[in-house]
């Protein structure tokens, strides 16, 4: 999985990518909304032309500018790791991973991109994955 100005994912299965109608289009599926995105955000409706709030409308580098009100994209270096941003990114980005998990049962989710870049980012998201499956697993 990449996060930057998409996201996108790639399957492996058997030793082959999957390719179906299209390529996978793992960024637009949908996470829950949550409240933190409505009590700091003001409901911040996300930035896909298509669906709004998608994983890919919510977590982009371009979301996370347009949610914070940046100049641009560039802005994102200077955020400080304590950004309450990186705690709703690190939510809808580990719960989108758990989907994946128990959808298509990987052994692996390997996770890079620009906005992935942040260390204190994986923490959250590997917090948030396991406490979204809930010991499922």
């Amino acid at each position: 999985m990449t996060v930057g100005t998409g996201i996108g994912i790639g399957l492996i299965i058997n030793g082959k990518c999957v390719h179906g109608l299209m390529h996978p289009e793992g960024g637009h599926v949908r996470v829950p909304i949550s409240p933190l995105e409505q009590s700091e955000y003001a409901g911040f409706a996300g930035v896909c032309p298509f669906h709004g709030n998608c994983i890919e409308g919510l977590c982009t580098n371009v979301a996370i500018k347009e949610r914070l009100g940046l100049a641009d994209v560039a802005a994102l270096a200077d955020l400080s790791d304590d950004n309450p941003i990186w705690d709703l990114v690190g939510t809808y980005l580990g719960d989108f991973c758990a989907n994946l998990f128990l959808t298509v049962s990987v052994e692996r989710i390997i996770i890079g991109g620009g906005v992935c870049s942040r260390a204190v980012l994986m923490q959250k998201i590997r917090a948030r994955f396991l406490a979204s499956l809930n010991n499922y697993v």
